[in-house]
């Protein structure tokens, strides 16, 4: 756990190293040159989520239980609560100047540390990079990288001691905490068909192609459950009046893992069948076989921002996934032949509070149906302040 942390803090000294060198080598804007502007930006906003390990309602109610045997396995280490408030400060820079090639250039990057005040091995940095350049009049080529370093997602059953040979008891089993670094590149169209100049009923009409791919590395133990993702998708966004704006989305994720053997545990009773040849049949039978966590999943969105004044807005989304599972190991009875769901809803509302000075204050419900630990609900409000220079 300290040597988790040290790298941590680390890395987080690295990233803001980083952007202090670039605000010092990055020229302010230049004497007479109108499109060339640079500028820093901090960030703090603050979070109540109830549910961030996400357990179903019966891991929390063993949660609660306070079981002495999951004091042993390890069930539950590290998860001090189940509720926690989460403090982010941020820091960035953009910076926008004339392309060689026509147009624009736009360079953004930042920083930040998700500190959780109750679960501290819960804490981790993120670092984006954004760079966009204008095409034409009404278009925009923009990449994005995004990095998530050493976020503990909570502690996965890593063995058992099949001591009595009987059904492997809470006392029997072992969990050890799950760790993962996410890697993320996008790449992504926008092209206006209206263009910022029309003042009429329909303000806006922009559709959005975007291409990417993610990748996630557990730690060792629990390598199984890495993940490399291809990402396409389309979006559209609509203006009315200049005070509605509409968005939808649909996005296609194919998503590959390792698919090596794991530690399970089976129930025999449930079709009659010794599958670890043990000779026995047993509720909770330890067994090793092939996990595969590939699949293809789709996600829809939708949402409307209505603008009540110029310098408030109200901000309502809907957003449902369906993901397909694509194993062909019977044994996986949770994946095998089996989808999963999920739906979440989102309302904010935002507003400019000075010239350099803007909030916001928001509300998330989500409501996913986990292959491995069944409906998980989470329930989230997040407050945010951003001052620009």
């Amino acid at each position: 756990m300290a040597e988790n942390n040290i790298g941590r803090y680390n890395v987080l000294a690295m990233i803001f190293t980083l952007v202090i060198y670039l605000i010092s080598v990055i020229p302010v804007k230049a004497e007479g040159t109108d499109r060339q502007s640079f500028g820093v930006y901090f960030e703090a906003s603050s979070e109540y989520n109830d549910n961030i390990f996400g357990l179903s309602g019966s891991q929390m109610s063993t949660y609660d239980g306070n079981d002495p045997a999951d004091e042993t396995n390890g069930r539950f280490d590290d998860m001090n609560s189940l509720t926690d408030f989460i403090l982010t400060p941020e820091i960035g820079i953009r910076y926008e100047t004339e392309s060689p090639f026509g147009g624009d250039i736009r360079l953004s990057s930042g920083a930040g540390f998700n500190y959780y005040l109750e679960n501290d091995k819960k804490s981790y940095p993120e670092f984006d990079i954004r760079a966009g350049h204008s095409v034409g009049k009404a278009g925009e080529l923009t990449v994005r990288g995004d990095i998530t370093y050493g976020y503990f997602k909570k502690n996965y059953l890593s063995g058992a001691e099949d001591v009595t040979e009987s059904n492997i008891s809470s006392a029997e089993r072992i969990y050890s905490s799950a760790f993962y670094d996410e890697y993320e590149v996008q790449l992504e169209y926008g092209h206006d068909l209206i263009g910022k100049k029309n003042k009429g009923f329909l303000s806006e009409f922009t559709f959005k192609p975007l291409i990417g791919g993610s990748f996630r590395r557990y730690n060792d133990i629990f390598d199984n459950r890495d993940r490399n993702v291809f990402l396409a998708g389309l979006s559209l966004d609509v203006g009315l009046n200049s005070f509605v704006e509409l968005e939808t989305c649909y996005n296609y994720e194919n998503i590959n893992s390792p698919g090596k053997e794991e530690l399970v545990l089976f129930d025999e009773t449930a079709g009659f069948l010794d599958v670890n040849g043990d000779y026995e049949l047993r509720a909770s039978a330890p067994l090793f076989t092939v996990i595969d966590r590939s699949s293809e999943k789709h996600i829809f969105e939708i949402g409307s921002t209505v603008r009540i004044t110029k310098k408030i807005g109200i901000y309502l989304g809907y957003e449902c996934s369906e993901t397909v599972y694509s194993t062909d190991n019977e044994l996986d009875v949770k994946r095998y032949d089996k989808s999963e769901s999920s739906w979440r809803f989102r309302t904010e509302i935002h507003c400019k509070i000075l010239k350099d000075l803007s909030g916001s204050i928001g509300y998330e419900y989500e409501s996913e149906n986990d292959a491995d630990d069944g409906t998980i609900i989470y329930r989230s409000a997040v407050c945010k302040l951003k001052y620009t220079l």
